[in-house]
């Protein structure tokens, strides 16, 4: 079966515009935190929000996900009448589920400082927890657009919501309706802005004719849902560890608990938005392959699966390689020209490889579970999360707020190793990211070299440097993936 190149890259380019919008205007806001509230206060929000994002896991992960691959094989196999009362289902079941944890939390709440390395997260997390609901709810529905291939809504849902949050952001920070003030007025924000755009996408769905009707389906797909969830649930609680176990650590180390703090904001808050950067694109193409690969395996179409994990694997590898080519290169210019802060661009300097592996786990993890390989994905995360908390503890003392990274080095690429062996196994695809990986930083050392040697020939301003080396990065990197053969426009031009 003959890949449909044309009809998947023009998903993929549109999801990714619309992906690298939402990506640059939540990135401008989070500048926008960091120089109002400060990285302190920042950090404090990001421990709040980990605790948050731990809970949406049980009733806004495994839902979405299995009911996207469950609408496109329903599809695939003309049961189209069977979608609305599974989304019936997943809907009143993660509604519950939500409005019962939000009860559980409140009642318990006076043991809930056990989960916060900083006591002063805990009433923005109690500011946060009634948009467990409408997380919930929005989740679900842009799982059903995703099962539908109707991508271009999915993704500008996604563009809403993060522009009513930065709205809400600046008039709340700003006391223009309310007095609140730092990290409040943020969370406040937040809670305001997943509540009207749960509303929107609501309408979205009935004016895309649906109805309500009598539920279907839950209990079978209910063990995948079980282990996403499973998935998402440990990720986020590993995330909610390492935002109480850093701090700890860092103070052990030396640092008072306000520096802690503030470092775990800089790495957390400023560090890694940039170091996920590349996911935008393979994030946009998980989207797409999600249905796709589910409805592949529907059909029996193995050879077009191959192709699609061979090609997906190898882009994924390619995008990542552009921005470690950048951080490489001027990664240090680019922390003091957003943030004003000199500590923050060391880690994003030495962080930056840490790309390659992520964008390769994502792109296989997504596609085995579209397969239904949920519970093996959940089994190579846990061994690489081992090495992650392992690393927090046992060398923080020594490289200080450096051991995350070192972490999650060690947890991406032994994860993204497992995961891409596994899939080999279903699919037979061919290596070629492997190839990809290796140039990409033989490319990645040389321009980074260039552009030093060029900044201690000609000095020249931040912005300056930024700029032209910014040029020479561009054009070099595409030069040298298109003289190695990883891209063929003419080919793609035709096809």
């Amino acid at each position: 079966m003959r890949i449909k190149l044309k009809t998947t890259a023009k998903a993929v380019i549109t999801v990714t515009f619309i992906s690298v919008l939402t990506r640059i205007l939540s990135f401008a806001y989070r500048i926008y935190l960091g120089r109002t509230i400060g990285a302190e206060s920042l950090g404090i929000y990001q421990i709040a929000l980990s605790v948050f994002f731990m809970f949406t896991t049980v009733t806004s992960s495994g839902l979405p996900l299995t009911i996207s691959r469950k609408t496109a094989e329903l599809y695939s196999i003309k049961k189209d009448d069977k979608v609305n009362s599974l989304l019936t289902s997943a809907i009143t079941v993660g509604s519950l589920i939500s409005i019962i944890s939000i009860a559980i939390v409140f009642l318990l709440r006076s043991y809930s400082h056990v989960v916060f390395s900083d006591v002063r997260a805990k009433p923005l997390f109690y500011i946060l927890i009634p948009a467990l609901l409408s997380t919930t709810l929005y989740t679900i529905i842009r799982g059903w657009l995703m099962g539908k291939k109707d991508f271009f809504t999915y993704s500008i849902t996604e563009l809403v919501e993060c522009s009513v949050r930065v709205l809400f952001g600046i008039i709340l920070l700003n006391g223009i309706v309310l007095d609140l003030s730092g990290a409040t007025a943020a969370a406040t924000a937040f809670v305001l802005s997943d509540y009207l755009c749960a509303v929107i996408l609501t309408v979205i769905l009935f004016v895309k004719k649906f109805r309500i009707e009598k539920p279907y389906g839950l209990k079978a797909i209910m063990p995948n849902v079980a282990s996403v969830t499973g998935i998402r649930l440990y990720s986020s609680a590993v995330t909610s560890l390492i935002a109480v176990i850093l701090p700890i650590s860092l103070t052990y180390a030396g640092l008072s608990q306000n520096e802690a703090v503030a470092e775990y904001g800089r790495i957390v808050g400023m560090v890694l938005p940039l170091l996920y950067a590349p996911l935008t694109v393979s994030g946009s193409l998980s989207v797409v392959l999600i249905p796709s690969a589910a409805t592949d395996k529907a059909t029996g179409a193995r050879s077009a699966l191959s192709k699609k994990a061979e090609k997906s694997l190898t882009l994924s590898v390619l995008c990542a390689g552009l921005f470690v080519c950048v951080y490489f290169a001027f990664g240090q210019e680019i922390c003091r020209l957003l943030f004003k802060d000199a500590d923050t661009g060391k880690y994003l300097l030495y962080g930056a490889i840490i790309m390659l592996p992520m964008n390769v786990n994502q792109i296989a993890a997504s596609l085995l579970n579209s397969l239904g390989q949920e519970s093996k994905t959940l089994l190579n995360y846990f061994a690489g999360t081992v090495l992650l908390v392992a690393s927090i503890l046992l060398l923080t003392r020594f490289t200080g707020a450096f051991s995350l990274l070192i972490g999650l080095g060690l947890c991406y690429t032994l994860t993204a190793f497992l995961n891409a062996k596994l899939l080999y196994k279903y699919t037979k695809f061919n290596m070629e990211f492997l190839k990809a990986g290796v140039c990409v930083i033989a490319i990645s050392l040389s321009i980074c070299i260039l552009c030093v040697v060029l900044k201690n020939i000609v000095p020249m301003s931040t912005a300056i440097y930024i700029l032209l080396c910014g040029t020479i990065t561009f054009g070099a990197y595409a030069l040298s993936v298109y003289m190695l053969g990883f891209i063929d426009v003419g080919k793609f031009i035709k096809e």
